[in-house]
């Protein structure tokens, strides 16, 4: 078994494993690359948004809210934390 299997990682730690600072910059670079072709030459992407990013589109695979608006909701009825 690889040694990665074996550790007890925390939701951040499989996330980091996933999706280190390298692979984060570079969909950072691709993004606005993209970006400017498509004529938007002042979009910018940080690495801490683009981590926002990822985490918001897997968390809302995983928790299936019945309307898009809802996953920003702060009440508690429906708060994702």
């Amino acid at each position: 078994m690889p040694l990665f299997l074996k550790q007890d990682w925390s939701p951040l730690g499989m996330f980091q494993l996933l999706f280190d600072s390298d692979i984060i910059q570079l969909m950072c670079k691709y993004t606005m690359s993209y970006a400017q072709q498509k004529g938007k030459h002042d979009f910018t992407v940080t690495p801490e948004d683009m981590t926002t990013f990822i985490g918001i589109l897997l968390t809302s695979d995983y928790v299936v809210m019945p309307r898009r608006k809802m996953y920003w909701e702060q009440s508690e009825d429906v708060k994702i934390v």
